[in-house]
């Protein structure tokens, strides 16, 4: 059974309307140099397999991957870039519910 709290997690950053530029991996035919510089490309809807199949178990994993969507998006594209930008305001944005519940409730 999938992670509750991952599945909660994931949903709200799927209604940013900044986030829609990271719902799919970056293509490879646009962009192959992407996956040139970039060592472990993800995306959202990766994301949300992998809490559906419980390959994420708990908040730290969840946001390890999702921080790992803006970071290869900060790598790869330039400072003064749309997509950077994007990448610094989800960033920052707090998508999880505070405090964080745990992720096996007594």
């Amino acid at each position: 059974m999938p992670c509750k709290f991952c599945e909660i997690g994931v949903g709200p950053i799927q209604t940013d309307l900044c986030s829609r530029n990271f719902e799919e991996k970056v293509s490879k035919r646009d962009y192959p140099d992407y996956y040139k510089t970039i060592s472990k490309p993800t995306s959202i809807s990766d994301i949300r397999v992998s809490v559906q199949k419980d390959a994420i178990q708990d908040w730290d994993a969840l946001a390890r991957e999702v921080r790992l969507i803006w970071d290869n998006a900060k790598q790869y594209n330039q400072e003064d870039s749309d997509i950077y930008a994007m990448a610094e305001k989800l960033e920052v944005r707090p998508f999880f519910p505070h405090p964080l519940p745990s992720p096996n409730p007594i």
